[in-house]
């Protein structure tokens, strides 16, 4: 009995895993690697990932210990998990690579020839392949050749340097615009990594040091935010939520998994915004809940418990897990909601977030360890910035109203009122 050829051809596969993700995700793909082998030796202090991008070439290298051959042959150049148990030198707790396709899906993304160097301890390797080569060959096996080196005890560096040559033409003029390393990359990487950059990381980009950048919330005896911890199916789960400056551009969501950023400011569906439902409906996103911000910590050594998409953007919104972290979600956005509903001026958002005291979300974690369960706080007086306010009053259709009212959750028709006259201020820029 014959048989076919079921395989796909090795260029529809390249096309497939690199179609759908940015290129700024791709690169962060490669940084985790790196952070993997730092989380192997359990210390962030003193280790570096140095990235380079011109329209030559890409490179990143890091002094975090490298990877033995063992994991090379088995496991890091491998399309995919195995489903057989990895060997103890593969398991990073707490990691967040899942489904083994991140660090190939990039280096095909970028160009048409890379080399992979890592040196550990014991051993130095060098994979280098000619992309184009390589997949004219699809009758051959999909294996890369891998050269051990002499190992030079005299060498003291002990990491991984990745270089790709021959960019594909959008990645050179990603590069050659400066736009990805100059502002977007840094502003991906300030957060994603914030915790691990405080704990000593240095990630330099171009020559310059990334900075570590967290969400800020207001908290002191008169504001704190609402804090929930649950813990899931082995996995450790705080949500934070609470008030900071009005700037629609940082407000929303913000997910970590394993202490790597998933959603910056998210204001979707995915995150709650907009949705309505039976138990809990939430408005759309709108200039007068811009004070809002809100933190998920997700936790496991076991990354196959979180909710991870394969290019880990976003969350996986089918995973049961999730489904009951946005619950809280909703319930605790609802909470801070009635509160910012009553603050109708900039300028009185403006005034109470410059009056008070503010602290960063990795240190409110810290406040809050021993609690299990706290909620808003908001005893601001609200009617004496009430006081400045002007009463306008008119009237328009009350089927027009109602609509407005059910489609924005509104309690009133004269939330109604202030609601359309914010929107019309912030559309005039007012």
């Amino acid at each position: 009995m014959g048989s076919v050829q079921a395989g796909p051809t090795k260029e529809f596969f390249i096309d497939m895993i690199t179609r759908d993700i940015q290129l700024e995700k791709a690169i962060l793909d490669l940084i985790d690697n790196s952070i993997d082998g730092a989380k192997r030796s359990g210390i962030f202090e003193g280790k570096e990932i140095m990235l380079t991008m011109n329209k030559d070439k890409f490179q990143i290298c890091d002094n975090c210990g490298g990877f033995s051959i063992n994991i090379a042959e088995n496991y890091a150049f491998k399309f995919g998990r195995t489903t057989l148990k990895l060997a103890s030198e593969n398991q990073v707790e707490y990691s967040i690579g899942r489904f083994g396709v991140g660090m190939k899906r990039t280096l095909f993304k970028l160009g048409n020839r890379f080399k992979v160097e890592s040196r550990t301890e014991k051993e130095h390797f060098t994979i280098e392949v000619d992309v184009n080569e390589w997949k004219s060959k699809d009758d051959e096996l999909w294996n890369f050749e891998l050269k051990k080196q002499n190992y030079n005890k005299e060498e003291r560096w002990t990491g991984t340097r990745i270089t790709v040559t021959e960019l594909n033409s959008d990645i050179i003029q990603s590069f050659a615009e400066s736009e990805l390393a100059n502002s977007s990359l840094k502003s991906e990487i300030g957060y994603s990594y914030a915790k691990l950059i405080n704990k000593g990381l240095k990630i330099i980009v171009n020559g310059m040091e990334i900075n570590a950048s967290d969400v800020e919330m207001i908290y002191d005896d008169e504001i704190r935010p609402s804090v929930r911890k649950l813990k899931i199916a082995g996995t450790d789960i705080q949500i934070i939520a609470g008030i900071s400056e009005a700037k629609p551009s940082d407000a929303g969501w913000y997910i970590y998994a394993n202490d790597r950023l998933l959603l910056m400011a998210d204001k979707s569906k995915t995150t709650g915004w907009g949705v309505k439902g039976e138990d809990l409906s939430l408005p759309q996103f709108h200039a007068s809940k811009a004070m809002f911000r809100g933190v998920v910590f997700m936790n496991s050594k076991d990354v196959t418990k979180l909710p991870l998409t394969t290019t880990k953007v976003g969350v996986d919104v089918d995973s049961e897990l999730y489904k009951t972290i946005l619950q809280h979600m909703g319930m605790m956005m609802k909470e801070i909601f009635i509160y910012l509903n009553q603050i109708n001026d900039k300028t009185d958002r403006d005034e109470i977030y410059n009056n008070h005291d503010r602290s960063i979300v990795f240190d409110i974690r810290k406040n809050y360890k021993k609690l299990k369960k706290e909620k808003f706080i908001f005893s601001v007086n609200i009617k004496s910035i009430k006081e400045k306010d002007a009463k306008i009053i008119y009237s328009r259709s009350r089927e027009l109203a109602d609509r407005i009212k059910k489609e924005y959750d509104l309690g009133s028709y004269k939330e109604v009122g202030e609601y359309t006259f914010d929107y019309f201020v912030d559309m005039e820029c007012l």
